[in-house]
């Protein structure tokens, strides 16, 4: 936990010499902007980071499982081997079908996946150490997470095909009928703590 404790000491104090330098040759707005910027481009390569850090070790458990060999060509004991996946995934062709609508092709699969970045704005990672602090934190995850269905449902209605689109708006009916329990959920927690803030929530 001090380990913790350094690292976001140190951060603030980081951010809070470069809101300083900053200040002094820019407008406010424009420090808020660049700082907000710099927030954001942390946390989704700390996301990322931690992402292909678990991807690893669950390889490697499984393999240890399955008594066989788990990832070990790529850079010692296999670590670099979820960035060779990355890159093998990026750089793949995109075969997109001759009918199909290229705008929402394209588009779908950032619609799925900036909301889900977009829930980490919310969460407090240490006291003070939060993005935006709203009164509503809790209602703004359950919101935010629900967007990422009209990605998928973007995804099926692009190709054109009545079957991606049926096959789509299945997965949307089971993310409507999962979240109603999650939700359920999260009631009795708002009640204990009387308070939607995700700070005043982990306080």
């Amino acid at each position: 936990m001090q380990v913790w404790n350094y690292i976001f000491n140190l951060w603030n104090n980081l951010g809070g010499g470069l809101t300083d330098w900053l200040s002094g040759w820019l407008p406010e707005w424009a420090v808020y902007l660049v700082m907000a910027f710099i927030d954001i481009f942390v946390i989704i390569n700390v996301i990322l980071m931690t992402v292909l850090a678990f991807i690893w070790v669950e390889r490697r458990l499984l393999a240890g499982f399955q008594i066989r060999y788990g990832p070990n060509r790529v850079g010692p004991f296999g670590l670099l081997q979820p960035v060779a996946d990355a890159i093998k995934v990026l750089t793949k062709e995109d075969i997109i079908p001759t009918n199909a609508d290229r705008l929402v092709h394209y588009l779908a699969p950032v619609v799925a996946f900036v909301p889900l970045l977009m829930i980490f704005a919310v969460i407090p990672f240490q006291k003070g150490a939060i993005l935006a602090d709203l009164n509503v934190g809790i209602l703004y995850i359950v919101a935010i997470g629900t967007i990422s269905g009209i990605g998928v449902f973007m995804a099926g209605w692009s190709s054109n095909n009545k079957y991606s689109l049926l096959g789509a708006m299945r997965e949307i009916s089971q993310m409507v009928s999962y979240e109603v329990p999650i939700v359920l959920s999260i009631i009795g927690v708002v009640m204990v703590t009387g308070s939607l803030s995700m700070q005043r929530i982990v306080e």
